[in-house]
């Protein structure tokens, strides 16, 4: 009974270290680069905004936790630098200011609302899509800190994207919303932000998909989205007259 006992011990921990260590996290640099063009146009506070952000991407750090089923990328608060205000305006312009969860068994990305404050409450939403797989891969391919990555390419709402991709990783994950790759992506370039792996590592941290909001459908909640905003800009133009 006790040898069975002792058996059953080393089991779970060989499982539980198991599962601990199938875990990775991988480290993003961040550079957002706006054109002359792009800034001109717009008035002199907003613009010293976007060019302050450009030059305080690098105070961002995105990190993805992964295994073989799900990932969780998001922006590490505890290695920010500098001021929050900020560093809250860098995260909206490249689209990281909430986690994104991604669950390959089921193919869907999981992500809440921002905090908008007139059209709807923080995390009052569940946003739910299926996982995009319309990636052109192609035979291009460059070196990543010393490993071979390929070129993969995709439009998203009239803009490209590229991603370089490594299939010594196996994993179909990368920055954002940019899974369903036959490797982990090393690098990511969408309008004016590149995403360029610094670091991968093993660790024991878990993983936890959000459960907060309202579970709703991507194409829902823009529906949503739109009759909100009709009904404040009436409200508006009422409170005018």
């Amino acid at each position: 009974m006790k040898n069975k006992a002792i058996l059953i011990i080393i089991l779970f921990t060989n499982y539980f270290l198991y599962s601990q260590e199938s875990n990775f996290e991988v480290t993003y640099s961040v550079t957002v680069s706006f054109d002359k063009e792009f800034l001109s146009g717009m008035r002199k506070e907003l613009r010293n905004k976007f060019i302050e952000a450009q030059t305080n991407s690098e105070t961002i750090y995105p990190k993805l936790l992964f295994n073989d089923t799900i990932s969780s990328f998001y922006v590490d608060e505890s290695m920010n630098i500098g001021n929050n205000n900020k560093n809250s305006f860098i995260k909206m312009l490249i689209g990281c200011s909430k986690p994104v969860f991604t669950n390959l068994k089921d193919k869907t990305i999981y992500f809440n609302n921002p905090d908008d404050g007139r059209l709807y409450k923080n995390d009052e939403f569940l946003i739910y899509k299926k996982i995009i797989k319309n990636w052109t891969v192609t035979k291009e391919t460059k070196l990543i800190n010393g490993y071979l990555c390929y070129k993969a390419y995709r439009k998203e709402n009239d803009f490209d994207v590229t991603a370089w991709f490594c299939p010594k990783f196996p994993y179909s994950y990368g920055p954002k919303e940019s899974s369903g790759l036959p490797g982990l992506v090393f690098e990511l370039n969408e309008k004016n932000t590149t995403f360029g792996l610094k670091s991968i590592k093993k660790i024991t941290k878990k993983i936890n998909i959000t459960t907060k909001g309202l579970r709703t459908p991507y194409e829902e909640f823009l529906i949503i989205l739109k009759e909100r905003r009709k009904k404040r800009d009436a409200f508006l133009r009422e409170s005018e007259k």
